[in-house]
Formats: C-alpha cells, structure tokens, sequence
C-alpha cells in the first residue's frame, strides 16, 4: 500500500494482518476469495489486486477480505468501494479490518453506519500486526471490522464486540 502519513501518525499503509485473525474471520464469515488491498507476499486470498493492480479500479466479486490503506483519502476510497461493490451485486460479501478511531468521519458515518454495513466487530484490546512478516507491537490504533453484504443494507448495523485475545 502508499507509503503516506495516515490519521494514527503511521508513516506506512502496509502493515499485514495476522493470519490468526483472518482465520477467525474465515471461521465466521467464509472462506476469502480476494483481497483488493495487498501484496503478494501479505495476500489474504487466493486472487488479490496489489497496490500495481489498484483495487479501486478494479471489479471485486465473491467474499472479499481488505484491510485497506489506514492513510487518507485511501481508506475512504476502499470503504466506498467496499459498499459499492455489495450494493451492485459484484462482489457477494466484503470483510474490512479498519481503525475504530475514525467513527466521527463522514466516510465512517455514510459508507458504515448509515445504512451500510450490515454488521460491524469492535476489536476490544489491539491486533498485533506484522511489518515485513515480523510481529509488531500492540497497535497504537482501535480496530473494527465492518461487513457488507446483500444489495439491501440496514438502517444501521448490528454491533457486536471481540477481545483482541480472542483473535490469536
């Protein structure tokens, strides 16, 4: 992902997920399909677009997992998409793992809570990310994880909560 200054002071936007995490989320929500905002080596899904490939200009279908750049205007630009691509019935389902400290946004409140997601996960505790395949420590940043699904969205979504211990 860019290497710019995102909202939590990160000088990087390609921070991996744990595998441990993913396999919750698979365990939960399905197996992933694609994953639109990786590399090759971070890739979360047999067919992934890479920063090259730019997954915002792409067609994304079947169950999707992002962890999207955290750094603005990107991860709005993927929150967008994220919905858009649900809503017009390209992709069957998206996963996203984004920080929980931007629920004031306007990106936050149209693409996620005002009929959006159909769900979302608040991480209580951090995720301890990896950067260049190496743990890192805790996250200095809240985590959630908004789910998309269906051409038809909510009014709001159903909130639910996950200790970060819960995910290792």
């Amino acid at each position: 992902m860019a290497k710019s200054v995102s909202k939590n002071g990160s000088r990087r936007d390609d921070y991996e997920t744990p595998w441990a995490v993913v396999r919750w989320l698979e365990a939960r929500f399905g197996a992933f399909d694609l994953d639109p905002c990786c590399s090759r080596s971070t890739k979360k899904a047999p067919r992934y677009i890479s920063e090259q490939g730019n997954g915002l200009l792409r067609r994304w279908s079947g169950n999707v997992f992002m962890n999207p750049p955290w750094s603005q205007p990107l991860q709005s630009l993927f929150l967008y998409m994220a919905r858009t691509e649900v809503r017009t019935g390209h992709a069957d389902q998206v996963v996203g793992l984004i920080p929980s400290c931007n629920m004031d946004t306007i990106a936050w409140h149209d693409e996620i809570l005002n009929c959006g997601a159909h769900e979302l996960i608040i991480v209580r505790g951090r995720i301890h990310f990896l950067l260049d395949g190496e743990p890192r420590p805790n996250s200095s940043v809240p985590t959630a994880f908004p789910i998309w699904r269906g051409k038809r969205a909510p009014r709001s979504p159903k909130i639910f909560t996950v200790r970060a211990s819960d995910l290792r």
